[in-house]
Order: structure tokens, then sequence, then C-alpha cells
């Protein structure tokens, strides 16, 4: 009896995507929580914030799609957090990570729409109108 192999199991790269784009999606979360606490607030606004981004319906849904919208957002707010941790520091090692993280937002959002989306359908601008009000109204 042959059984086909790949209707059992999806291919290691969609799983690695599946794991990196979870893990990106936590460290955003973390990293709120983070920044929120080392500016003041207390932590009922800091769970506040985290919750707000976390139940969020839009970075739920870039939480799950294949973009680098999620991992250039954690790298900007990887670099904040430093930079607000190095804003009153002697050492300079705080400020020179915060302008690594923020090269590396910035070389993962921009070089995305290059080099990893691929465009698997093609509406010719018709679909546009329908997403675009759906993100104003959410």
């Amino acid at each position: 009896m042959a059984t086909d192999t790949h209707a059992l199991a999806s291919p290691p790269t969609d799983a690695a995507a599946d794991w990196t784009l979870g893990l990106h999606a936590l460290l955003g979360v973390l990293l709120t929580f983070i920044l929120a606490r080392q500016v003041g607030l207390s932590m009922r606004w800091t769970l506040l914030a985290v919750l707000i981004l976390a139940l969020s319906p839009l970075y739920l849904m870039f939480s799950t799609q294949v973009m680098s919208d999620v991992p250039a957002l954690v790298w900007a707010t990887g670099a904040i957090v430093l930079a607000w941790r190095g804003r009153n520091s002697e050492q300079y090692a705080w400020s020179l990570a915060a302008g690594f993280a923020f090269a590396m937002g910035v070389l993962v959002y921009r070089h995305q729409l290059m080099f990893v989306y691929e465009t698997l359908w093609q509406t010719g601008g018709q679909f546009w109108p329908k997403i675009f009000r759906r993100y104003i109204f959410a």
C-alpha cells in the first residue's frame, strides 16, 4: 500500500516559518511589557498595553502571515528598549545595541518586499477596496 508522504507532513520550511512567526509575536508582547515598565507605567497600565497589543486583530493577523511586519516591529521595539536603557548610562554599548536593532528592523522590513514576498495571485487592484474597508473598520 503506497502512501503519499507529501500529504502526511508539511515541508520543514513551513514549520520553521510558523515557529519564527510565533516567536516574534511573543517577543513583541514581551518587549512591550518591558518598555512599558521602563517608562514608568504602573503594572495595571502595563498589562493593559500588553493586552491591547496581544488581542489586536491586526497584530494577530500579521502574526500568522509570512510577512516581515511583526519581526520589524520586534526589532524596532527592541531598539527603543535599548535606547531607553542607555539614555542615562555612561556605557555606549546600549546605544550601539539600539542602533544595531534599529538597523536590523529596517533591513528586515525593507528587504522583505523584494526578496521574500511571493505573489500567488493577481487581482489587478480589485481586491484593495475590500481590504481597505476592513482595515478602516477594524
